[in-house]
Order: C-alpha cells, then structure tokens, then sequence
C-alpha cells in the first residue's frame, strides 16, 4: 500500500517558487490545496486544503514542479531514466506467465487465491485476471513502464499485496471490483477502521469528517485503491496530476486516444475517489503514483531480484511490509520470465 508519511520535509532550495518567498523552503506530504471549481469534489474536504510548513499548493503548483523538484520527479519513460536497465521490447506476461508469478509469491495460498475446488468461482477469476492483465498491459504501455524492470516492480506490488484480487483497501470478496457495490470489512482492527486512531493519518484518509470516523461511510474516504493501493488524499492528488500531465504529454504527441483515456481517469478520480478502485481506471492511477512516488525512476536499478529496501522506496512510509518476501518472490519470477521473452528463449513476446 503506498503511504509516504515517512517523508516529512523535503529542501526546495533558494530560488523563489510557488513555495513562497526566497530562501530554505519545505514541501512535505501534505502539501496540496484544492481550489475551487477545479473538478474536484467535496469528498477532497469543504476547503481543499493540505497544509504542511505553512506551505500550501494547489494542483497547478504541484504540477509546475515536475522535473524541477527532488521529490517531484520528471514525467519520462523508464529507460530514458537508467541505461543499465533492461528494455521490454514489447514483451508482456501471458495469462499462464501471471499464473506462475502468483503461484511464486502465495506458494500454498494460491490455490485458494484462485479458487481451484470451486470450478463456477475458479473460472470467474481467472477471468478476471485475464482482464487486469489486459489492463496492466495497456498501461503500461501508456504509462511508460517500458523496462523488465519497472514492468516486474508494478507486477510484484500488484501480485504481491493483494494477489491482483483487491481493488479496495478492506473490501471482503476477491475480484469484486465495482467501486459501488462492494462489501467493506467495517470491523477489523487492522483493516480501514484502523484510521480512526491514527492521529497522523485520519484526517488524510478523511478529510470530510464522515468516512473513517462513521464506519457506514468508508466509500467517501481516501483509504487504499487500486491494484497497488493509494492512500491519502494528498496522494491521490498528486498521482491525479501526473495522470493530467500524461494526458497532456500524449496530446502533444498526437495520440488524443491514449490522452483521453488517463483523462476520463482523472476526472473520475476527482468527481468521486472510489473511481480508482474501477479498472478503467485503476493500472493507470497505481502506475502514475509509480511515477510520482519515484519508483519508475528508481527501478532501473534493481536488476533481477529486489529486497525489502528496493521494493518499498516510496511505497510503505517506513513502516515495515508484511508482504515484502511475497513481493520479492513475485518481482523475481516476473522478471526471469520477461528476460526469457525479451532474449528469445521463451515463446512468444506476449
């Protein structure tokens, strides 16, 4: 799950910015004020404001900083950023490639992770994994995750955390993905309800005061969304304007298709949060986090296996991953069946 707490401050150096007048500046998590009339509904707080050291910046600001920022990195393919890193060449999992990453990763649980003794539940998600693997495909292709690399590290976060069956942070049933319609564990200690007692957190998670602290109201909050899940409302800003920046780097390429497409997520995700959970939009929303969360940036050097340390730059806050040496199992056979492809050595490219 990303969470980026752990980044309190971040220098900004001497020149005047957006951050204010001359002289040392910070830029913390929180860190982005929604103005008004921007598409951005009241679930993102009556005010729009995300406070932190005196410095507030609306989606603009944030948006001006790209590339210009050390935590706001330059909007760029994955191997424009590493030359050491491993080009894709198009090559992409198959539906069986996925298979034996989960089967890596959940080793005895994967059975149950795809329902094998249940043959009506078993097709239907394998049918489902049929999709979001179309899905992460597309993606990444418009997203510029175009390395083995960073393929496998979006692999393994998806893989690993939730076997790529959970699209909502707390949601009861596997492979239910309608934003609208879906069960949420309103009870246990470690799951969404656990805001509630975060000082440091539930007023990011819910900005309004009626999601988190109401039980009954989960769906107007910002806990996790997406195949790697984003929480935080400051997180789901900054990864809603890096989707508008791709939008507006694919216009200026011509491709008005691809555009439109991390548009209409964009919009969505504004008028309504729970939209990053829907797979429409979903693989772009994780994967532009990718980007802002520097982990695109990042990954080309991590080679052919990633420890705790490499896969949770960014993701975690600092706090320990419980799903870290599922993660590393998932990265590792992810990135031992592209290498195979991109060398010739196994089947088709995808």
């Amino acid at each position: 799950m990303y969470d980026r707490r752990v980044q309190r401050s971040v220098g900004t150096g001497s020149s005047t910015s957006a951050l204010g007048a001359p002289g040392k500046r910070t830029l913390t998590q929180r860190h982005i004020q929604r103005k008004p009339a921007d598409g951005y509904s009241d679930a993102y707080g009556p005010n729009g404001a995300r406070a932190g050291s005196g410095h507030q910046l609306t989606p603009d600001q944030y948006q001006g900083m790209i590339g210009k920022h050390d935590q706001v990195p330059e909007l760029k393919a994955a191997s424009a950023w590493n030359d050491q890193a491993t080009p894709r060449n198009g090559a992409v999992l198959t539906d069986a490639d996925l298979l034996e990453v989960l089967r890596a990763a959940h080793k005895g649980a994967f059975g149950a992770l795809v329902a094998e003794h249940d043959e009506k539940e078993h097709e239907r998600r394998l049918g489902k994994l049929h999709q979001y693997l179309e899905q992460t495909n597309a993606a990444a292709a418009t997203m510029m995750l175009d390395t083995v690399e960073a393929y496998s590290l979006f692999i393994a976060h998806s893989a690993g955390e939730t076997g790529m069956s959970v699209m909502t942070e707390g949601q009861k049933n596997r492979f239910d993905d309608d934003p609208a319609h879906l069960d949420i564990n309103k009870t246990d200690p470690n799951g969404p309800l656990r805001y509630r007692t975060q000082a440091n957190a539930k007023d990011t998670v819910d900005p309004t005061g009626h999601g988190a602290n109401v039980p009954d109201h989960f769906e107007k909050t910002f806990i996790g969304r997406g195949p790697i899940q984003v929480t935080h409302d400051y997180n789901y800003v900054q990864t809603i304007v890096y989707l508008e920046e791709r939008a507006r780097q694919l216009r200026g390429e011509g491709n008005d298709a691809e555009a439109d497409k991390c548009q209409r997520a964009a919009d969505a995700i504004k008028a309504d949060p729970t939209q990053a959970a829907n797979p429409e939009h979903a693989f772009l929303f994780s994967m532009a986090m990718m980007h802002h969360s520097k982990m695109v940036k990042r990954s080309g050097g991590i080679g052919s296996t990633a420890d705790a340390k490499e896969l949770g730059a960014g993701f975690t806050g600092g706090f320990k991953d419980p799903q870290v040496v599922k993660k590393s199992d998932a990265y590792k056979k992810c990135h031992e069946l592209l290498s195979a492809k991109v060398a010739g050595e196994r089947g088709p490219i995808g």
